[in-house]
């Protein structure tokens, strides 16, 4: 809870001298519960959208044209937040936080604790049922598969890789066809 009492005057001695906070979500709310966690203060004054100040005292305070306070709280346009060397005052009620006492019953069930063999069972159970096949997984299976290259560098790349190791064989091949073919050749084969 929190009641605006106005726009006054601050200085660097501060109007609100206790517990300061800056935020760039400053609201009147906010400002109030970090004064009320900080302690149990009476006043909060909130300053150029953004500044907290907390306090207990109103003897400082010294009233100002509510026009000096048309900052909006960063946290909320819709709130004033003080103004330039100008604090909105608001007094507050900070709740009380001592719970009151209570009694909490927690019902209680008995169940035996189990026999080393009724865990063993257990834990058998779990890991079958969690078993992997592991030539089921991705993993594996990658593992069994090239991957495909449709780029013109790859497959340029494997023709010229096969010209290389194929040509050596075209070459023999075709100096046994020349050879064979021709007619001074076939002629020292024949009288060997």
């Amino acid at each position: 809870y929190y009641e605006h009492l106005g726009c006054f005057l601050d200085s660097e001695n501060r109007t609100v001298p206790y517990e300061k906070i800056y935020s760039d979500y400053m609201t009147i709310t906010r400002c109030s519960k970090y004064c009320c966690s900080m302690s149990n203060y009476t006043y909060i004054g909130t300053e150029v959208g953004w500044e907290c100040y907390c306090g207990n005292e109103s003897s400082l305070f010294i009233p100002m044209p509510q026009t000096d306070c048309i900052h909006g709280c960063f946290g909320n346009q819709e709130e004033k937040c003080g103004g330039y060397w100008r604090l909105s005052i608001y007094k507050i009620d900070c709740p009380n936080d001592d719970p009151s006492p209570t009694t909490t019953h927690i019902p209680v069930t008995r169940k035996p604790v189990p026999t080393l063999d009724e865990v063993l069972d257990d834990i058998a159970k779990i890991q079958k049922e969690i078993s992997v096949n592991r030539k089921e997984t991705t993993a594996y299976k990658n593992t069994k598969v090239s991957a495909k290259d449709d780029r013109m560098s790859s497959k340029s790349i494997g023709i010229v890789g096969i010209l290389v190791v194929l040509l050596p064989f075209i070459i023999l091949f075709l100096l046994d066809i020349v050879t064979w073919v021709s007619p001074g050749a076939r002629a020292k084969n024949v009288t060997r």
